[in-house]
């Protein structure tokens, strides 16, 4: 039996406008060289959004921008997934927020997902499923995160880290740009102390809403999971990294790209970077990155996404470059 054809047809992203540089931020940490740091990092300035700017306003000028390219696409739409971990309100979730915004049909569905780093891979996976189980045929998987709300102002390594930003990707069953092939994802819960916000739930409420960030935790889980886990998901496949063009990591830091190129004996060419004009995007960061890299693909060439973080959770999916 013939797989059902699930196509990724394009993404649009959208950045705040205003922009930081790691210049500025020396002037706000005296004695601290923001430059010679981002050497290490990769992070030389980003987009950072406004005080009155969310995840959703990044989110819904993104899929205008998608809307304006293809006019008649929103009425289309039976499914709207929007993955973020910096939303709006407790309750209700972006995803009915933004169905209300765009004004798409009553009979779309509309949930968030709330993963970071992993979530664009995640969604992309959960939207094929439901896809080729005939829940729908118009999807759009929504990547939208402003972590600068969340972080320390004093707190100088995350704040040399994270940008703000958006995307949209376009998906259905019609032949398009980008064949979604397979995935799998991982879990590791117990690591959880790693990279959490412990305020705004209702387990902690009266503790500082910033960002905990335990930068050597996440360096080893990163070093001891994320080559193993790429390894044996290829291997599932019959591939190896010799049969990938493209690998796209989520763009964590320059330091984890460059140990992933080395544990993974990947040519630098092999491995996009977009890291150092917008930051850590979290959950938007490979769908930006995949939507700047697209322009380098040919015909038939397979990319590897991988995407790891907060939860501890990763995930990593094949495509196959279309040409169209």
């Amino acid at each position: 039996m013939q797989e059902t054809l699930i196509s990724l047809q394009d993404i649009a992203v959208h950045l705040p406008q205003k922009r930081e540089s790691n210049a500025e931020l020396s002037k706000l940490f005296e004695g601290f060289s923001f430059e010679e740091v981002a050497q290490r990092v990769g992070v030389f300035e980003k987009a950072i959004a406004a005080p009155d700017e969310t995840a959703l306003d990044l989110a819904e000028a993104a899929c205008l921008k998608l809307f304006e390219r293809v006019p008649d696409l929103a009425k289309h739409i039976d499914l709207l997934i929007f993955c973020t971990q910096s939303p709006d309100y407790r309750l209700p979730g972006n995803a009915s927020l933004l169905h209300g915004r765009l004004n798409l049909a009553s009979h779309a569905g509309a949930f968030d997902i709330n993963l970071a780093c992993s979530g664009y891979v995640y969604s992309l996976g959960i939207a094929k499923a439901l896809m080729m189980a005939g829940s729908a045929k118009e999807v759009l998987v929504v990547t939208a995160d402003t972590y600068s709300k969340y972080l320390d102002p004093q707190d100088r390594s995350t704040r040399l880290l994270f940008g703000d930003g958006a995307a949209v990707t376009w998906l259905n069953q019609a032949e398009g740009p980008f064949k979604l092939l397979t995935s799998a994802w991982g879990s590791a819960g117990k690591g959880h102390e790693a990279f959490y916000l412990p305020a705004n739930g209702l387990r902690q409420i009266d503790k500082a809403a910033y960002i905990e960030m335990q930068g050597k935790d996440m360096l080893k889980f990163t070093y001891s999971t994320i080559p193993q886990h790429i390894k044996s998901f290829l291997a599932e496949q019959h591939l190896t990294l010799d049969d990938i063009d493209q690998v796209i990591f989520h763009q964590a830091s320059a330091l984890i790209l460059d140990f992933l190129s080395s544990a993974l004996n990947l040519k630098p060419e092999k491995v996009f970077r977009n890291l150092s004009h917008v930051g850590n995007l979290v959950s938007a960061s490979i769908p930006v990155a995949l939507a700047e890299a697209r322009s380098g693909f040919k015909a038939g060439q397979k990319i590897l996404l991988s995407g790891f973080g907060a939860g501890l959770s990763w995930a990593s999916m094949l495509l196959e470059y279309q040409d169209f």
